[in-house]
């Protein structure tokens, strides 16, 4: 589909059809569109919505145990058919609004489409962007839901809204962007803008009691840690998130797998069934980080790679996860079993190697372990 020209020239060769029922195909809405309307170069059939966390799965290797699966959320059937010639979807729209287009005793519907080049045209042209004049504008960090930490203010803005593309405009003179004297001229930031509306939410519930919190990797009995939920009014306005005390011993983010907070996603169960009975939390490792290594000079091509290819030659640390469930699944202790424990150890070492250069007795332990077949 394409636009030429002005408004009077404008090229449409898609549209989108309906009416039709579940049972159609779209070979058959194909050959009763060309027998009817003109040549069709492709035909998309819709009858169902695909989740938007639905990915193929390329490691699959044996198709005939595939579940099949009809769950997803039905839509009314519509299809998007793009003719070969920009006539064809003039005839097409003509004939649906004469009620010619009969499919199985049903009348077809066509029309242009919201993303058809045409209607973005026409909305181009009527959509107004929303402008504000005089507005002061403030730049900086959103620390809390009440807290802003302004880092730049500038007065006398103009703020432009553009619903059409999602976009908005600080208008401001270059004197006030640059601090530039005697100069008129606008200087203008473009960003791309959200709008949300804060409302506030009735059916949140406060997490209490004993809880079972985990990051990956888990390889350590420790790394799963019973902690206990407590109901704090002044954190209120910040939920779907875990908070962690500032006090205490030791950080409970570094208890569990030695977490350093830098983008990790956690585990959270608070269903009592899955909390051990002693309501305890095994002893955790102590993951201290290897010093890193240091030249004491400025790092060089030869130096990233001489530390690619060793890093390369000593990854071991699926090795070590593998050589990890292989004896937890046969020792009667599970993941307490002391060569569980020590593979846990080895995985630690092995995923700091990238930072620390430190590398592991593999010889004496990962190479001589089972490994699943």
């Amino acid at each position: 589909m394409g636009s030429e020209g002005n408004m009077k020239n404008s090229v449409v060769t898609q549209v989108s059809i309906g009416g039709f029922g579940e049972t159609t195909t779209a070979k058959e809405l194909t050959d009763y569109l060309e027998e009817e309307v003109g040549l069709v170069w492709r035909c998309r059939l819709k009858t169902s919505g695909t989740p938007p966390d639905s990915y193929p799965n390329f490691e699959i290797t044996d198709t005939s145990n595939i579940p099949t699966f009809d769950g997803y959320k039905r839509v009314e059937p519509h299809a998007f058919v793009h003719f070969a010639l920009p006539e064809s979807a003039g005839c097409a729209m003509d004939a649906a609004g004469q009620s010619k287009l009969i499919l199985d005793g049903q009348p077809l519907k066509v029309s242009l489409g919201p993303k058809n080049p045409y209607t973005l045209n026409q909305r181009r042209r009527t959509t107004t962007p929303y402008k504000l004049t005089g507005v002061s504008i403030e730049i900086g960090t959103l620390i809390a839901r009440d807290e802003f930490l302004v880092s730049w203010r500038a007065e006398g803005v103009d703020f432009l809204v553009d619903p059409f593309d999602n976009t908005c405009r600080f208008c401001f003179t270059k004197s006030t962007a640059f601090s530039l004297k005697d100069t008129m001229m606008y200087a203008v930031i473009n960003c791309d803008y959200k709008l949300e509306l804060l409302e506030t939410k009735t059916d949140l519930q406060v997490v209490k009691g004993y809880v079972a919190i985990a990051k990956n990797p888990c390889l350590h009995p420790g790394d799963v840690r019973i902690l206990e939920a407590v109901d704090v009014p002044e954190l209120h306005h910040m939920y779907d998130c875990l908070l962690f005390p500032q006090k205490g011993e030791r950080p409970h983010t570094n208890e569990a797998s030695g977490s350093d907070l830098d983008g990790d996603l956690y585990f959270v169960a608070w269903d009592q069934r899955l909390i051990p009975p002693s309501r305890t939390s095994f002893l955790a490792m102590q993951y201290t980080a290897a010093e890193e290594s240091s030249k004491g000079r400025p790092v060089n091509h030869q130096d990233i790679i001489e530390f690619f290819v060793k890093n390369m030659a000593n990854e071991h640390l699926g090795t070590i996860c593998n050589a990890h469930v292989v004896h937890a699944d046969r020792s009667e202790y599970g993941a307490m079993d002391e060569e569980c424990v020590l593979l846990a150890e080895l995985a630690a070492i092995a995923v700091d190697f990238p930072k620390t250069g430190k590398l592991l007795p593999v010889n004496n332990h990962g190479t001589s372990l089972p490994l699943p077949i």
